[in-house]
This record gives structure tokens, C-alpha cells and sequence, in this order.
């Protein structure tokens, strides 16, 4: 009579090397994952900044293998160095996790006595991060070998900077592009004028066309935020200030420039319809 042995590890993936090679990733260093705040013009520009983190460093005594100078891991004896062990019922075999060398394949007789067996220890780290330009809000820094150290033949895990920006008390950032507020009197609106206006590289002269209406906006091509792929643009808004409080001249001269100012063809057709309105909604 034939028999058929059954793994139960092999039909749920506990058996195969992929299983395996998850146990050996136990020795990978933790990931580390930390807030990195940066004012309006460090993210535009890109920087180097200083991160400071507690975190795993390998043992300088044992080089993070957890033994003890001098001596050496010896192959488990449960497994045989296997990291894994099979048990048997009948016809079902179960392949687990060694629970002597927790699936390493060795154990430490002699451990290390400065970090106990462990291979590593609690440090304070300093580490210089070059920020790129363009980064915003949300944004995730990752630095691969960065994070906890690994032990025992395990690679170091990474370090994830999660990116907070400060807003700008002038500039306001949609993208790549830069959008400023720039005040204008009454006058320089009506009859055009020049002024300045902060980009990100100084102030610029900008000339203001006669006739530029509350809000209106200008382009400035290519003073947005740059990358090493693209570069965005400015949009300037005019804000028309309206004086408070006038002098007896100014008042005089606006009531003069009343007299003579005609109603635009824009705002006559506007009249027009609320008049219309009106008289048919009665």
C-alpha cells in the first residue's frame, strides 16, 4: 500500500524558503519613523538639518553578533542549524519556528557582556539629512540603513522623516507655484505705477498697468519653486487699499473726479438688469 505524508507548513506557507527567509528577517533592524519640521524657505530651497533620535546601534564590543569576544555561535542542536523543526502526527507533518535559536540556527553559549546576548544597545544618534528642494507638507524622507541597527547578520532598518512645513506670512504655495498679495493705492491702480514685489531669489519692479482692478493678477514666469526637473511660477494679486480717511484735498479732488466720471459700460448693463428686475417684481 502507498502512503502520502502531508506538511501542514508546506499547504499554508510555513515550509517553503520564503518562511524561512522571514525568520532570518527578524535580525533586520527596527524602522524608525520621526516628525522633521522645517520653516517655509528650507523646504523651497532644500537644507541640511541635524535629526536627533534615540535608536539601536550595534555593540562595539561584539560587533552585534551578541557573543561574547573570543568565542562563537554553535549550531543548534534542537534544529541543526536549520532555524526550523518538523514535527510529525501520522500522516501530517508541521513545520515551525525553531523555539531554541528562534529560527537562527545557532544559539550563544557565551554571551556578550556588555549588551547580554543582544547584540545591540540604546544610543542617542546625530545624523546630518540633506533635504531636498520642493519638499512640502505630507512629504516622506526615506533613508535606507538609517534605522535601528541589525544583529547578528541583519541589515539596519530605515528611517522614514515625516515632512511639516511652517507657512509664510508673504508668500502662499500652491505646488510649484508661489502666490503673493501685493497692496496698491487707489490712485497707482487707476493711473499705473511701479512697485516692488518679494519673490523667492528678492524683490522684483513690477509695473502696474492704468485700469488694474481689485484683484487682478500678474505672472512672473519662472520665479516659483525649483526642482531639479522643473521650475514653478508667481502669481501676484493686487489689493486695492481704500483709505479710510481722506484730507479736504484728496476730498476735493475725488468729488471733482466724481463729477466728471462716467459709468463704465460693464457696471450700465449691470444697473440695467437690477432696474428691470425691479420693476417686473412688483
Amino acid at each position: 500500500m502507498r502512503h502520502f505524508g502531508f506538511n501542514i507548513g508546506d499547504m499554508f506557507g510555513f515550509g517553503n524558503p520564503g518562511f524561512a527567509q522571514s525568520n532570518k528577517n527578524r535580525n533586520r533592524g527596527a524602522d524608525i519613523e520621526l516628525p522633521l519640521n522645517l520653516n517655509f524657505l528650507e523646504a523651497v530651497n532644500g537644507c541640511e538639518k541635524d535629526v536627533r533620535f534615540q535608536t539601536q546601534v550595534a555593540c562595539g564590543t561584539c560587533d552585534g553578533s551578541g557573543a561574547k569576544p573570543g568565542s562563537k555561535a554553535s549550531t543548534c542542536k534542537a534544529c541543526g542549524g536549520k532555524g526550523m523543526i518538523t514535527q510529525s502526527q501520522g500522516f501530517f507533518h508541521m513545520t515551525s519556528t525553531c523555539p531554541q535559536c528562534n529560527g537562527e540556527g545557532t544559539t550563544i553559549n557565551t554571551p556578550c557582556t556588555t549588551c547580554r546576548g543582544k547584540g545591540h544597545k540604546n544610543e542617542q544618534k546625530t545624523l546630518q539629512v540633506t533635504i531636498p528642494a520642493g519638499v512640502e507638507s505630507g512629504n516622506t524622507l526615506r533613508i535606507p540603513g538609517q534605522g535601528g541597527a541589525g544583529v547578528k547578520g541583519g541589515s539596519a532598518g530605515t528611517l522614514y522623516l515625516q515632512i511639516s512645513v511652517r507657512n509664510h506670512p508673504v508668500f502662499r504655495r500652491q505646488g510649484l507655484d508661489i502666490h503673493v498679495d501685493s497692496p496698491i493705492m487707489v490712485s497707482q491702480a487707476v493711473l499705473g505705477s511701479k512697485v516692488l514685489v518679494p519673490t523667492l531669489t528678492g524683490d522684483v519692479e513690477v509695473s502696474i498697468p492704468p485700469g488694474t482692478q481689485p484683484d487682478e493678477k500678474r505672472l512672473l514666469r519662472g520665479k516659483g519653486i525649483k526642482t531639479k526637473s522643473t521650475t514653478g511660477n508667481q502669481y501676484i494679486t493686487f489689493k486695492v487699499v481704500i483709505p479710510n480717511k481722506l484730507t479736504s484735498k484728496q476730498k476735493s479732488a475725488m468729488e471733482d473726479f466724481a463729477k466728471d466720471e462716467e459709468t463704465p459700460k460693464e457696471a450700465k448693463g449691470v444697473f440695467q438688469k437690477i432696474k428691470d428686475y425691479l420693476k417686473n417684481d412688483k
